[in-house]
């Protein structure tokens, strides 16, 4: 019952949870191989992007929307980030109050229904066990998901393709585990990516993310604009956008730990 007590609580699952994510309907492009000179080029390129420190802290006003069904579902909220793996959701109603709230340590999360007076709290490690999932994402490879930035080493590369519709950008492709691939599409010349598909060992995608990028921040360090994210959990597209960024602001540890009201009906996921 939970889960459907309010229309916008799959937006934490989908930012914070992906390992919730079932499948979707994209496909991947056609693509050609890349050899030689122009591969090491590449993988150069990719290379410095992989290099550059960025463990900034985050404190962003971000907006939300969900497309489902033909409807457009709007949301404004909070997301704070502490690196490596502490992460702080807020949505807000239309009068700003917080009715979901999501916080997790990387080890341990509590996700808030303040509407409902709801709670449901537990080991991350515990949501993939629960949920059956086969998506497998630790908790700092989310947040840099949500920065851009999740670059596998490249000791796990499988294959480097040029997509056949635009020569400008080239698909990398990572088996960082047994079970998923991971497919990178890298700009080259900008150092940025662009898309990032996982998929299980059959090739059905599991998780697809689309970035749109403006210079948000100034350095290297920059955010993109927007996420597209799709996923069959939710049934149609989430977008995130980043509306205002504080980089490296002074954010406490102890905002990322909640303590319930005891009135609250609290589920314990083991």
């Amino acid at each position: 019952m939970f889960y459907r007590t309010w229309p916008l609580y799959p937006y934490c699952l989908i930012l914070v949870c992906c390992i919730l994510l079932a499948g979707c309907s994209a496909k991947l492009p056609q693509t050609t191989p890349v050899e030689g000179k122009e591969r090491e080029y590449l993988l150069d390129r990719y290379q410095v992007l992989h290099n550059r420190a960025c463990a900034k802290s985050i404190d962003a006003d971000v907006s939300f929307v969900l497309k489902t069904f033909g409807k457009h579902q709007k949301a404004a909220g909070f997301l704070q980030v502490l690196p490596p793996s502490s992460l702080r959701v807020t949505i807000f109603d239309q009068i700003d109050r917080p009715i979901v709230i999501f916080v997790s340590t990387g080890e341990t999360f509590t996700l808030v229904d303040s509407m409902n007076g709801q709670g449901i709290v537990g080991s991350v490690e515990s949501i993939t066990k629960h949920e059956g999932a086969s998506l497998y994402l630790q908790p700092d490879e989310v947040i840099t998901l949500l920065q851009g930035r999740l670059t596998p080493e490249t000791s796990c590369l499988l294959e480097v393709r040029k997509d056949k519709n635009n020569s400008e950008l080239a698909w990398l492709i990572f088996s960082p585990n047994e079970k998923n691939r991971h497919n990178v599409l890298f700009d080259a010349e900008a150092e940025r990516i662009h898309r990032y598909v996982i998929g299980n060992s059959m090739g059905k995608i599991l998780l697809d993310i689309k970035y749109t990028w403006r210079d948000v921040i100034e350095g290297d360090c920059i955010l993109p604009d927007e996420l597209k994210v799709t996923g069959a959990v939710l049934k149609g597209d989430v977008t995130l956008k980043y509306d205002h960024v504080i980089v490296d602001a002074v954010i406490p540890e102890s905002i990322f730990k909640l303590t319930l009201p005891e009135h609250y009906n609290i589920k314990v996921i083991e």
